[in-house]
């Protein structure tokens, strides 16, 4: 089955105060639809050109964000997370519907969004899901993030989920995306769930794929 056929209409999942909706409805707002709402154009260029976490958040619609997703004064930690998902979520291609896959595995499949067998070209390569998954630096991973959207182009994924993620990113998630982009997530690790001590470096950062 390709990616076409998995379209729906975005869940907000435990109710609709869960992050990743909220941070789903900023972005949809920022963009003018068929019903006359007009959006802010001038916002999402903006924000698509900020060069850093530090450019997003000096951007009115970021602290917007901050201001739906923080609900507590002003933490770094938090201001990165948020700037991050200021700084990406305007580089995906307005739809207003959203896919059931996720991000990672959207990523893993090939670019014609059909399953993966051994040998095939998928949409990111695994050594540059290993650079996302190794990015560590709020400036690095809103790069790499933004690289693999652009690899997505138009492909529809769960862009509540992600927004949840990036909001939340932790080890425990990290590893949850790597078992999702060899499409095994059922295999995944509990992202909800802290992480192992010491985790050994994920399989993507290599050239070959797990068996």
């Amino acid at each position: 089955m390709t990616y076409a056929a998995m379209t729906t209409e975005p869940r907000p999942g435990r109710g609709s105060d869960s992050k990743g909706w909220l941070a789903f409805t900023w972005w949809r707002d920022l963009h003018p639809d068929e019903k006359g709402h007009g959006g802010d154009r001038g916002a999402l260029a903006r924000l698509r050109r900020a060069a850093t976490p530090s450019d997003v958040l000096a951007e009115p619609d970021a602290i917007s964000l901050y201001g739906r997703l923080a609900g507590r004064p002003y933490d770094r930690r938090t201001a990165e997370n948020v700037a991050i998902l200021a700084g990406v979520l305007p580089a995906i291609r307005f739809n207003p519907q959203s896919g059931r896959l996720q991000f990672a595995q959207a990523l893993g499949l090939r670019s014609d969004g059909g399953w993966p067998e051994k040998g095939d070209r998928r949409t990111m390569s695994p050594l540059r899901f290993g650079a996302l998954m190794r990015a560590r630096s709020p400036e690095e991973r809103m790069r790499q993030l933004r690289t693999a959207l652009a690899l997505l182009g138009d492909r529809p994924f769960d862009i509540a989920r992600f927004a949840d993620d990036v909001w939340r990113w932790s080890e425990s998630i990290r590893q949850h995306w790597i078992f999702e982009y060899y499409q095994r997530g059922r295999d995944a690790p509990d992202a909800k769930k802290p992480a192992p001590a010491d985790p050994k470096e994920p399989a993507a950062g290599g050239e070959e794929d797990v068996p």
